[in-house]
């Protein structure tokens, strides 16, 4: 049985009560899990299994895939969103996608497993803003070791060069997370 430290980044329903679990792993890189009766009332897994929580995990590797069986969660972290803030969890939903991308199935991920640990718990206490979603960009630049820091160029560029595409929900996080433009009061008309 293999343990890690881990961050669940997508839930996946599979059968009426099972899902298929993604997670990032410091030790592991990106690891598939299937949890059986993750969905029932009561189960091993139930208030455990929610997105972009922290948690010791525990797997059965799989000898012919690469859905493994999780055994073992032990809750280490909730993610409530700095008071469930929508630009909370569209930023995190955002760098989920954005490292499921670029990251493999039992690759090396120490250094994005540390950022993501880091911007997670960044929304936990305060609100998101697109100064925190550019930050992230160019700190996954940074671990994954592409792109040129001296010539400044955009993170967001060298990511979809190296990715091909960058994930739909980068716009609706920087749109959640910018605030609207004040409206002027009806009568205040500049002559």
């Amino acid at each position: 049985m293999e343990r890690a430290h881990a961050i669940l980044i997508r839930r996946i329903r599979f059968a009426e009560t099972s899902l298929i679990c993604v997670w990032l792993t410091r030790t592991h890189g990106k690891v598939k899990t299937s949890a059986r009766g993750a969905l029932r009332p009561g189960g091993a897994f139930a208030g455990k299994l929610d997105l972009f929580y922290e948690a010791e995990i525990a797997f059965a590797r799989s000898r012919t895939g690469e859905v493994h069986a999780l055994r073992e969660v032990a809750l280490l972290r909730p993610f409530d969103g700095e008071g469930r803030h929508y630009a909370n969890l569209a930023a995190a939903s955002y760098f989920a996608d954005l490292v499921d991308q670029v990251t493999e199935p039992g690759g090396q991920a120490e250094e994005v497993f540390d950022l993501l640990r880091r911007a997670i718990g960044y929304l936990r206490s305060h609100r998101s803003a697109p100064r925190a979603i550019h930050h992230f960009e160019a700190e996954l630049c940074r671990a994954l070791g592409v792109g040129d820091t001296a010539a400044r160029n955009d993170p967001i560029h060298i990511l979809a060069a190296q990715c091909g595409r960058i994930p739909a929900s980068r716009e609706s996080a920087l749109k959640a997370c910018t605030p609207p433009l004040a409206k002027q009061p009806p009568g205040d008309k500049l002559r």
